[in-house]
């Protein structure tokens, strides 16, 4: 077994830098309490760089940097970052628990399907760091020595670390106690009898150790060492996806919320990968000011997917294509994505000729771009009707994902050297691919229909249709391939009952 640690040192301050727009950071610090005196926990590199740091009290801190922005550390919001984070890990590893100030994720049965250790360790990273988080890893055979080693790594601000057995338990012995959850109530004892190191604390008597310390501390460094089961409690996943970000910053351009809404899209193809799910759609809303007279309601912008899909670089894509042309009606103070479009997702399984299979796939891409780009109602599609009047039997849908599934024509081998009438299929006529959408009436010459002022001749036909008699539009028509002096192909229809205009010849279609 193989578990990677990912260990946020900084959580208090990403949770409130992560609500920033890019490049809009202010110099901010981290307020706590140290028994009844607030003072800084964490401040950003240009506060810092203005003479503030952690332990500061806070009037000492404004006074040093007056335009210092101050924010009261919150759990309860670092909690749902972590919450967020374990979300889009899931995308690559269904074992996630969850630390104080990061997650163990379990990587070993991962790593052949992500392309080996170094390149899922990468993904892991920037999945922490599009949730805005910065993070210390650290490897080991056990959840609890990855733990303890990745908080050790970002104390030092080294480079990422990699621990194997056997060599787990030298790097282990190396730790200061400080970083035992167990050790906290009693680290001045341990400091005053030399006691600095888990090498140190191995060292003593286990039945003096659990008689003055508790047997918590040495079932926490049984459980590194793999000495002991380490269970670990498994994220669990909400039945239902909502996700929402509120800004630290009016935002006045649709392009900077992209940002945003990438942070989101990881954690709902995360939650989808540990649903076995897929959307088919999805919507982002987007809030505005809510607290003034003149109350703006959210922006909903619905984008809906010609297949189902749980690729985050397709969902993102999508939202960076309708947000490059979408202006806003307001400035953005908070977004939220909902997902009521899930369905399961659908296993691809190998095919011997995937030629196919990609045509289609590139096809419904296109469509999807084209569609978030032009908006829902620019594209359209037919759809046929169970009709036998050729200008009902289809109708025009819009507003919807414009996809149908390409169909191969049937070819059959005829001498072109025949008449046309002879090499006609069996059954229906061929049907011309320009219908007009109304039959439009022709003249007649010496009893004789015309076409483009030339007089038709006919050269297949009559097909016979009669329908319409349970609407009110009964149509009773012989129909015919005609042609013109010129070469031109027209289907046409001769009425068999009397008309209202009198007309008794009509034009149908043009042929290619």
């Amino acid at each position: 077994m193989l578990w990677l640690a990912l260990h946020c040192p900084t959580l208090a301050l990403d949770c409130i830098l992560r609500r920033w727009p890019s490049g809009l950071e202010p110099a901010l610090a981290v307020t706590d309490l140290d028994g009844s005196k607030r003072v800084v926990a964490m401040a950003t590199a240009s506060a810092q760089a203005g003479g503030v740091h952690a332990g500061q009290a806070v009037a000492t801190a404004l006074a040093l940097l007056p335009d210092l922005v101050l924010v009261a550390r919150d759990a309860d919001d670092e909690a749902r970052a972590l919450n967020e984070a374990a979300l889009s890990l899931a995308s690559f590893t269904p074992i996630v628990s969850l630390r104080p100030t990061g997650v163990v994720v379990e990587i070993g049965p991962s790593l052949k399907l992500f392309g080996g250790r170094r390149a899922l360790k990468r993904r892991l990273v920037a999945a922490m760091q599009v949730q805005g988080l910065q993070v210390a890893t650290a490897e080991a055979p056990t959840p609890h020595a990855a733990w303890l080693l990745a908080q050790e790594v970002a104390r030092r601000r080294a480079r990422r670390e990699t621990v194997r057995h056997p060599d787990v338990h030298a790097a282990l012995d190396a730790l200061p106690i400080a970083h035992l959850e167990h050790a906290q109530p009693y680290l001045d004892r341990f400091d005053g009898i030399g006691c600095r190191t888990l090498a140190d604390l191995r060292r003593l008597p286990p039945k003096g150790l659990a008689r003055r310390f508790g047997p918590a501390l040495l079932d926490e460094i049984a459980r590194a060492l793999g000495e002991r089961p380490d269970p670990q409690t498994v994220f669990e996943v909400p039945v239902r996806f909502e996700s929402r970000i509120e800004l630290m910053a009016r935002v006045e351009s649709a392009e900077a919320l992209v940002f945003a809404a990438r942070r989101m899209l990881a954690q709902m193809t995360g939650w989808l990968a540990l649903r076995r799910a897929a959307v088919r759609g999805f919507t982002l809303r987007l809030h505005h000011e809510r607290w003034t007279r003149d109350a703006i309601p959210p922006t909903e912008i619905p984008i809906a997917l010609a297949t189902p899909s749980d690729d985050l670089e397709r969902l993102v894509t999508l939202v960076r294509e309708r947000m490059d042309r979408f202006e806003l009606k307001a400035p953005v103070l908070e977004l939220s994505l909902v997902a009521p479009e899930v369905v399961e997702a659908r296993e691809q399984p190998g095919t011997l000729f995937p030629e196919r299979e990609r045509m289609q796939e590139t096809l419904a891409r296109l469509v999807e771009k084209l569609s978030v780009r032009l908006g829902p109602d620019a594209l359209s599609r037919i759809e046929r009707v169970a009709d036998h009047r050729p200008e009902r039997a289809w109708r025009e849908v819009r507003g919807e994902a414009v996809w149908a599934e390409p169909t191969a024509p049937r070819r059959t081998k005829k001498s072109t050297t025949e008449p046309f009438a002879s090499r006609l299929p069996q059954g229906l006529g061929p049907r011309p691919a320009w219908l007009l959408a109304e039959p439009q009436p022709l003249e007649l010459r010496a009893n004789r229909p015309m076409f483009e002022s030339l007089p038709l001749e006919l050269v297949a036909g009559p097909e016979r249709i009669e329908a319409g008699w349970w609407d009110d539009a009964p149509a009773t028509r012989d129909y015919f391939i005609a042609e013109n002096a010129v070469g031109r192909l027209v289907w046409v229809y001769r009425e068999r009952l009397p008309v209202a205009n009198g007309a008794l010849w009509y034009l149908q279609g043009l042929f290619g």
